[in-house]
């Protein structure tokens, strides 16, 4: 299994920063989900994007978290779950 560098917000690029330091004085730490897409600013922001849109959505918080755990079980990506859970801590990132 190849490993990739989890980034911090003094290691990260310029645009992934923000995010990681929000993160980091909302919660306490860098969710590794944030610290491992940092290695491309780019998606990092396109995730925190998509998660916000998917909080827009005509579902209510209950049936979102539903979906999550649902596509969290069926995929066995716990982790994921954990992490886009710890987001909702920390919405208006950027």
């Amino acid at each position: 299994m190849s490993t990739y560098t989890l980034q911090t917000p003094e290691s990260a690029a310029e645009t992934a920063r923000p995010v990681l330091e929000k993160a980091r004085g909302t919660l306490g730490f860098v969710p590794n989900l944030y610290a491992g897409l940092a290695n491309a600013p780019e998606a990092l922001l396109a995730y925190i994007s998509l998660s916000g849109h998917f909080d827009k959505t005509s579902l209510t918080p209950q049936e979102r978290q539903t979906v999550l755990l649902v596509a969290s079980v069926e995929n066995r990506i716990y982790r994921y779950l954990h992490d886009f859970i710890m987001y909702r801590t920390v919405q208006n990132i950027v």
